[in-house]
């Protein structure tokens, strides 16, 4: 809820969450199941680096999903990330026709793109897009693909 109004995951919630697991799987099973999660949560963390480098999505939403990894395993969590992206940019294009900036946002990504390719030099999509009206809270997607995941039996894909 908090992302809904900031833009922002607080660390408190990570922390939280992180702790919770450490107790939960400690408690219930083994320290190698406590020690797979938190190395899922390692593995998300950089895979998912180079797409916070530039900028296309945040720090919290990245250790949101380090989070989800950990509860669900490497394999579930890469679900949960591949869903979440697919539910963002549903999201995102029904946004961007609902306020008539679709075509302004694809020359936007367009101009990024060239300016990639004709410097060779890899910058943060925000140098391009500075609004927030072009960013979406990600959070919503994590938890819509977390409940398909965790619902749906989607783990073995």
């Amino acid at each position: 809820m908090y992302d809904l109004k900031t833009y922002r995951i607080p660390n408190q919630v990570i922390i939280f969450s992180l702790s919770l697991y450490l107790f939960l799987s400690l408690f219930t099973s083994s320290i190698v199941i406590s020690i797979r999660g938190l190395c899922s949560a390692i593995l998300c963390i950089l895979l998912l680096f180079p797409i916070y480098f530039i900028h296309a999505i945040g720090a919290g939403d990245i250790k949101l999903l380090a989070v989800v990894s950990c509860f669900l395993g490497f394999r579930q969590g890469m679900v949960v990330v591949v869903f979440s992206f697919l539910v963002g940019a549903v999201i995102s294009i029904i946004y961007l026709i609902r306020t008539h900036i679709l075509f302004r946002q694809m020359q936007s990504i367009a101009f990024y793109l060239s300016y990639i390719y004709q410097t060779k030099k890899v910058v943060p999509y925000k140098n391009f897009s500075k609004s927030k009206k072009n960013c979406i809270h990600f959070s919503l997607p994590i938890l819509i693909s977390t409940i398909l995941v965790l619902g749906g039996g989607y783990g073995g894909i």
